[in-house]
């Protein structure tokens, strides 16, 4: 580096011999032959203190368009400190500008320092600190910022600055107490900055995707080009193609819609339509109206088969027509057919109907997918498929004999059975059932109903007390020739999704009988009629007695309540 014209009008001769009268005057006035070192840290912003005993890391990479600062540190070894720091200052101008100076508040006192961005130099840059020797600023190992300089990149590539002598009688670098450090003792430091057009892929994005994503070179720092993007959705009903004003202006792949391609000739689909992003899409029903459901074969639409109200809504009023037709068969032209949901040959209307209707309850028609039945291909409330490969088994129902009544109707396991009792004690027959079968919609029971075949010579029926959780369309019969009690049990309450979560127990009836002879007595709980099954919310027909696990109980009735080891 040059050193100005200004620096130069001394001969080499001269410089020495101004050194040695300055060393020798140093001596004279009691000032040693001390050091000093000035440095220069660049950094994206000013570091946190004043005073440090590790300078900063200086950065050696900054972006073209980017603000930094330079930080100016001294240190000297001698523990009295540094009372004033000044040096000149050259940077390549056609790479940066200073746009600012400021003094530290540790130099804040004779401040200088005069900037020429067009030469790239700054002239006479000091400052001074007022205070007591023992404050020792800048004393090793503490180094004392002086200034920071504001620097504007104008330009890419290497950006140095360098710290010299003012060659100034009146700024010059000085000890506390000791007088200025001669400019041969002070070591100046210097910066190299890289200046680029870029530090990572963000700082190249043109905000044009049709333009691909540029990409920042790790190496040269430079920005490289971005490949377009090759805009196909595999929607074969789109033109795909990349419109750079799409977007606000930022551009953005555009799939034109052809619907031509996506009609499949169907009525009952309605008018199919391409969309950019899903592809075809299904057209809108044509038979929506009034409850009503499509019939292909016959390009027509028919009514929903639970609305037999005419309200477009599965409701009580629906219901008011079922729940007199239950439980029994028709013949053809009986009204009580228009319920006979599940299409049952010979017009009986049972749980299995009242499964399906109760999937839909509640609900409009075009919420329910079961309105056109079992024939449609789609279940009530597209809840379980009627043909659904239900676990085995699929319900657990278990009969259990208690001396007093449960408490509850809902539990997750069983209650605890009683097996011995005495002439005359009520013994309670509670009928318990467990969902096992997992559906996707972890829907419950909407019907459980049993026969309870007993030994009628001992015991005596008293009454049947109905589960609160299957209330709905509860009964039984009483056959007192065979010993049985017929279509035990009920229905679910309509609006939910039925009773018994997975692994949960649900007691169906209970059945109160008086002890009136010895002897072991089996109680069996079978499977019911056609009419009176077990079913879930949303199918059209009951679930196979060969997957319910019927478990029955053997009691014993004693003259006392004596075992007969005890006796």
């Amino acid at each position: 580096m040059h050193a100005r014209p200004r620096h130069q009008t001394n001969s080499g001769n001269g410089y020495r011999a101004i050194a040695f009268a300055i060393i020798m005057l140093a001596q004279a006035s009691g000032v040693s032959a001390q050091t000093a070192e000035i440095r220069l840290v660049a950094l994206p912003s000013a570091s946190l203190s004043d005073s440090v005993t590790t300078l900063p890391t200086s950065s050696i990479r900054f972006l073209e368009d980017a603000p930094f600062i330079v930080e100016v540190w001294a240190q000297t070894p001698d523990n009295r400190g540094l009372s004033s720091v000044s040096a000149d200052f050259t940077f390549t101008s056609t790479l940066a500008n200073i746009t600012n100076i400021a003094h530290t508040p540790l130099f804040n006192v004779l401040t200088a320092g005069t900037v020429n961005n067009t030469n790239g130099t700054i002239d006479n840059l000091s400052g001074s600190h007022l205070g007591p020797c023992t404050d020792a600023v800048g004393a090793s190992p503490n180094w004392a910022r002086v200034a920071i300089l504001g620097v504007t990149p104008t330009g890419i590539g290497t950006l140095s600055l360098q710290s010299g002598s003012t060659n100034s009688p009146i700024y010059g670098t000085a000890i506390c107490g000791l007088g200025n450090i001669a400019d041969g003792q002070i070591v100046f430091g210097a910066v190299a900055a890289s200046l680029v057009e870029c530090l990572t892929d963000v700082e190249c994005d043109d905000g044009q995707f049709c333009n691909g994503a540029e990409t920042c070179n790790p190496t040269t720092f430079i920005c490289a080009p971005g490949t377009p993007p090759v805009c196909n959705d595999n929607i074969a009903c789109t033109v795909d193609t990349c419109d750079p004003l799409a977007n606000g202006g930022t551009g953005a792949c555009t799939y034109t819609p052809n619907n031509t391609l996506c009609d499949n000739l169907l009525f009952c689909d309605g008018v199919e339509t391409c969309d950019a992003i899903q592809g075809c899409l299904a057209g809108a029903a044509p038979c929506s109206a009034e409850c009503e459901h499509c019939v292909e074969d016959a390009d027509a639409c028919d009514h929903c088969i639970f609305d037999l109200d005419g309200s477009a809504v599965m409701g009580t009023g629906d219901f008011s027509f079922f729940a007199p037709c239950f439980g029994a068969c028709y013949p053809p032209g009986n009204p009580c057919l228009e319920s006979n949901f599940d299409g049952d040959l010979a017009g009986c209307i049972g749980t299995s109907d009242f499964a399906a209707f109760a999937g839909c309850f509640g609900l409009t028609c075009g919420q329910c997918s079961g309105c056109s039945g079992p024939g449609g291909g789609m279940e009530a409330g597209g809840a379980v498929s009627s043909t659904l490969a239900l676990d085995s088994p699929a319900v657990i129902v278990r009969l259990v004999t208690r001396r007093a009544p449960s408490t509850s109707d809902t539990l997750w396991a069983p209650p605890h059975s009683d097996s011995i009792f005495t002439i005359g004690e009520h013994i309670y027959f509670e009928v318990w059932a467990s969902n096992q079968s997992v559906n996707p919609l972890n829907l419950g029971l909407a019907s459980a109903f049993v026969d309870l075949q007993f030994g009628e010579r001992q015991l005596a029926l008293l009454e049947v007390i109905p589960s609160d959780a299957l209330g709905l369309l509860a009964g039984h019969s009483i056959s007192t020739k065979d010993g049985m009690l017929r279509a035990l049990g009920g229905c679910a309450q309509l609006g939910g999704k039925g009773v018994g979560a997975i692994g949960s127990w649900i007691r169906v009836t209970t059945v109160v009988a008086r002890a009136v002879s010895p002897g072991r007595t089996p109680v069996a709980v079978e499977s019911s009629d056609d009419l009176h099954g077990f079913s879930m919310v949303g199918m059209f027909e009951n679930i196979d007695s060969s997957l319910i696990d019927f478990q029955g109980a053997t009691i014993e009735i004693q003259k006392d309540g004596r075992t007969r080891d005890e006796r």
